[in-house]
């Protein structure tokens, strides 16, 4: 597990955290000691490819593709109950 990034709001670091998730990245969101949320990578074979989404994420977190992959996230942990 390794940090890709960190970001200053927790509804951001999440809604990140969940596009990894759909993407088939498993992840992780933690508050840090600076105050931020820093996202975890499970899996060091994602570790690049979670760092230039996070780039992504990070010029436009506005982009519909991040929200469409809440959804697909919420789902998929239903399913994964």
């Amino acid at each position: 597990m390794r940090p890709i990034g960190a970001l200053q709001d927790e509804t951001q670091a999440k809604r990140f955290g969940d596009f990894l998730y759909a993407r088939g990245i498993d992840n992780q969101v933690d508050p840090d000691s600076r105050g931020e949320w820093e996202i975890w990578v499970l899996d060091d074979v994602h570790v690049e490819s979670a760092r230039s989404l996070l780039d992504r994420f990070r010029r436009d977190s506005s982009d519909p593709v991040f929200a469409q992959a809440s959804h697909v996230a919420f789902r998929r942990r239903r399913q994964n109950e």
